[in-house]
């Protein structure tokens, strides 16, 4: 059994399916690493595949959508087929436990820092 833990931005809002009769959760996220390409360091976007089961599927197909930072734990499942003749491998999460870390509504919702500087009417006596 091989364990991940992944860190990054849902890629499109939840999908709530059901599969062998339980409520499953898919989605994407993607993560940002740094990596030495070619001898320079550049920011790469890896793309996975998640799957969440039963009532957390329920909560996150609910409660996020596309944007959200989310950290995602479980465990890498490979699931192989054949089209066209050709042999074909796709690496997903089956996620054991998730954590939303901050709403993209969350984020959007905040008021913009202003640049004026403060009235004397709006300082604090202290």
């Amino acid at each position: 059994m091989a364990l991940i833990s992944v860190c990054g931005r849902l890629g499109q809002d939840p999908e709530l399916l059901e599969l062998a009769g339980l409520p499953a959760c898919k989605f994407s996220v993607a993560e940002s690493v740094r990596r030495k390409v070619r001898g320079n360091w550049e920011n790469v976007t890896q793309w996975w595949s998640v799957i969440v089961w039963r009532a957390p599927a329920e909560w996150l197909a609910r409660d996020a959508s596309k944007g959200d930072w989310i950290y995602v734990e479980g465990e890498i499942q490979l699931q192989t087929w054949e089209q066209d003749g050709v042999k074909r491998t796709k690496a997903e999460i089956s996620a054991s436990r998730y954590q939303l870390c901050a709403p993209k509504r969350a984020e959007s919702q905040r008021p913009e820092p202003s640049s004026a500087p403060p009235r004397a009417s709006d300082a604090i006596p202290f």
